[in-house]
């Protein structure tokens, strides 16, 4: 069971762990303090009798909207999880970056009775790499990116195979075995591949910071294992982002407690993070807090990271 799963079953421990530490959400929406650059607002820490009784700031309308007749047909999720694959060509390739994508496509495979990958996946990871070769030099061109857009939400589709367990519900399934990467692409339509050069393009103009960093992408942590093998968005530098592509403009309890799960589960301190954010993509801006002020403000008094490291491990331990 995911950390997500947990977070969203009040019946969990994982979920009382954090309504009964770190319930207080408004809290830490209450003080965001835009910074010099445009594309980051910082959290603050302010004693509750010192809180303004309106947010000082607030995340405001998206600009990025893919123009749509049917919003509940259009696949939100999978265009999220394109836009992760998105961002990760931004930087050098690294070991696991398609990782989700690949098992997926071996489960696939095997649910079809098959040994390996479909030949349209090693298509598709033959183009992935080359178009990874020309990012650098074609970035924001409008027939690249949504070239590049394309291959993202495909790659998208069979990590949602993995995350599934199964092909079940899923357009890859529909189309067989036997196609080639040219007919998969199809799933991409015309509007998400818009939709997913647009984010980029927002990206680019507003995370000079971000872009600059050096990151892991998709890490686990030491105590994964206990969560399904839990993997957070990025981590840039010491920071730990979890990049939305909502189109609501608000800071929701779960991606606070989502953000804090993942640094609560490096229990060896592997990443050594210390700030976590949430980038809002259809918004261009980056919310960010150090990991011991967003524990503050959602716990109302001091608390460690070690301390709660060690009782979130014991709420974990109760799970498996």
């Amino acid at each position: 069971m995911s950390l997500t799963s947990h977070l969203k079953d009040t019946s969990s421990p994982i979920h009382r762990f954090f309504a009964e530490r770190f319930g207080d959400v408004g809290a830490a929406r209450a003080v965001l303090a835009p910074t010099e650059d445009p594309g980051i607002v910082r959290g603050l820490y302010v004693p509750s009798a010192a809180r303004p009784k309106k947010p000082v700031w607030r995340l405001g309308d998206p600009v990025v909207i893919p123009e749509l007749t049917d919003r509940r047909s259009y696949r939100w999720s999978s265009v999220g999880v394109a836009f992760d694959y998105r961002v990760r060509f931004f930087y050098p390739p690294r070991d696991g970056d398609h990782r989700g994508a690949h098992r997926g496509a071996e489960r696939l495979n095997e649910a079809w009775g098959n040994v390996g990958l479909p030949h349209a996946f090693e298509e598709l990871e033959e183009r992935v790499a080359a178009l990874r070769e020309e990012e650098p030099s074609r970035r924001g061109e409008t027939e690249f990116e949504q070239e590049l857009g394309a291959l993202c939400l495909v790659l998208a589709l069979y990590e949602e195979v993995f995350r599934m367990g199964g092909a079940v519900h899923s357009p890859l399934d529909d189309l067989g075995p036997l196609v080639e990467l040219q007919d998969v692409l199809t799933l991409a339509t015309p509007t998400m591949r818009a939709d997913l050069a647009a984010l980029a393009g927002t990206l680019t103009a507003t995370q000079d910071v971000l872009l600059e960093s050096e990151i892991v992408a998709n890490p686990t942590f030491a105590a994964s294992a206990f969560v399904g093998g839990a993997d957070a968005d990025l981590i840039a530098g010491h920071r730990l982002i979890d990049v939305k592509t909502v189109t609501a403009s608000q800071i929701e309890r779960l991606d606070l407690w989502q953000i804090l799960g993942y640094v609560l589960l490096d229990t060896n301190q592997q990443y050594r993070v210390d700030e976590v954010g949430l980038y809002f993509s259809r918004h261009g801006v980056q919310v960010v807090w150090t990991v011991e002020g967003l524990l503050l403000l959602m716990a109302g008094q001091r608390v460690s990271v070690d301390e709660a490291r060690h009782d979130f491990e014991a709420a974990l331990r109760t799970v498996c």
